[in-house]
């Protein structure tokens, strides 16, 4: 049976507000009272106390970590008005791709390459991480990622080179992951003309 793809309550928030957002004077502001029921329409929810608080939820995580702030104006400065700040906007610009919008960011990412369960929950931790606002963490899971990305990709090469009775070039088999990316790399370089252009 197919996966269930998730209720993308996040993305669909972010897509609302981006389409209300005023692009002129005479647009209005930003409203709560608007974006949040629309949302609850678009996911197609109505009366569900666990969905609405988990919109409600989710708003108070985009002005938690800074994409959002409270007021429209020095005249309207205070809730149920609000506005996208700097860092919102660069999250709009890329809605489907950045890791503010996790659904989005992840469907974008294992659209174009497939990876391993280990690097997949380094990756989907650090998106996690990301959404909270704990950067310094973030930066550890996508560095754990890699590193399991890097022990696979040494792990095929050294299977593939002891298939072939060929010596392994040094530092290939270290524990130590500088040493072995290291070597990796100076393999596939002197290799590159022999190897098939894909890779």
């Amino acid at each position: 049976m197919a996966e269930k793809p998730p209720v993308d309550i996040r993305g669909t928030l972010l897509t609302v507000i981006s389409e209300r957002q005023p692009k002129g004077p005479s647009d209005g502001f930003l409203q709560s009272a608007s974006v949040l029921p629309e949302t609850l329409r678009r996911l197609g929810v109505t009366r569900n106390i666990d969905m609405e608080q988990a919109l409600l939820s989710q708003l108070h995580d985009l002005f938690r970590t800074g994409y959002l702030a409270w007021g429209a104006n020095i005249t309207n400065p205070s809730p149920p008005f609000f506005h996208v700040t700097e860092s919102g906007r660069r999250l709009q610009s890329q809605l489907t791709r950045d890791p503010g919008n996790p659904v989005g960011y992840k469907a974008h990412l294992y659209s174009g390459a497939t990876i391993n369960a280990v690097a997949r929950s380094y990756i989907e931790e650090g998106i996690e991480c990301y959404v909270a606002g704990l950067y310094k963490a973030t930066a550890v899971m996508v560095g754990a990622s890699a590193e399991s990305l890097i022990l696979e990709l040494r792990d095929t090469l050294i299977s593939k080179l002891n298939s072939l009775a060929q010596k392994l070039p040094k530092d290939l088999d270290d524990w130590r992951i500088k040493r072995a990316l290291d070597s990796i790399h100076a393999f596939l370089s002197t290799n590159k003309n022999s190897l098939p252009s894909e890779l």
